[in-house]
């Protein structure tokens, strides 16, 4: 996955979207500049766990107690996405982040600065054939 999102660093992309739904059990929320977490109240994980994966409500609770709590997840977000409306509202909300994303100049700075890294270290060898 950090291979594929430096290839679209590389490509120009502004932002890329990883679905890693154990983010912060793992090391890789360290490297993450954004972290977009889409939440909803238990209730409704709940029936939508059970509507989605055919679980019993024992189930889908036990799937839910076996995961970091959805509020520690939320406090760790910089972009937290309210779930428990309408789907339109989710999509205001993501539309949103991503004119932000869109509007951001940070990756273009970054870009600048590896590049005149890389030139600065390929200089003197450059100048070797020159």
């Amino acid at each position: 996955m950090i291979r594929q999102a430096l290839i679209c660093f590389l490509k120009g992309y502004k932002f890329v979207v990883m679905d890693v739904p154990l983010l912060f059990e793992g090391p890789m929320h360290k490297i993450m500049q954004k972290i977009v977490v889409v939440h909803c109240d238990e209730e409704n994980q709940i029936q939508r766990l059970m509507l989605r994966d055919s679980l019993a409500e024992s189930e889908a609770r036990a799937r839910i107690q076996a995961q970091m709590p959805i509020e520690e997840k939320r406090k760790r977000a910089t972009h937290p996405v309210d779930n428990n409306g309408d789907i339109e509202e989710t999509k205001k909300q993501i539309h949103r982040i991503i004119d932000e994303f869109e509007a951001s100049w940070l990756p273009v700075f970054i870009r600048a600065g590896i590049f005149t890294v890389i030139i600065a270290l390929c200089l003197p060898v450059i100048k070797i054939f020159i």
